[in-house]
């Protein structure tokens, strides 16, 4: 029960302000910054884990919209804090099996081939 509500203080900090720290999630639901450990420890997770998770789940969604075709890929990273565009670009494909430029790639053949239909 603790752990999804610190899940969901990752995602609401997430929407508001991408560099956020721990102490504040840990603040926001009453906890230490040893519990806020400790309740993602039990899930066999870290807290920088599931904020990493988050960051490229929402890149990831924004590679793929409409609404962000016209934002490179370094600054969809940076808007979502990885500073750090090869750093990036390395932990994007270590978690989904394909770089940001294949994915974007991908979703402009995809949208053309619709529209060629």
């Amino acid at each position: 029960m603790v752990h999804l509500s610190g899940c969901s203080a990752v995602s609401c900090h997430l929407t508001v302000y991408t560099k956020f720290r721990t102490p504040s999630i840990a603040q926001a639901h009453g906890l230490s910054l040893s519990q806020l450990y400790r309740v993602f420890q039990s899930q066999r997770s870290t807290v920088g884990d599931h904020i990493r998770q988050r960051r490229l789940d929402r890149i990831k969604y924004e590679l793929t919209s409409p609404a962000s075709r016209h934002f490179t890929i370094a600054a969809l990273a940076r808007k979502w804090g990885f500073l750090d565009t090869p750093h990036f670009n390395r932990v994007f494909k270590a978690q989904y099996k394909i770089t940001p430029q294949q994915l974007q790639h991908q979703v402009i053949c995809n949208r053309k081939s619709q529209i060629d239909k």
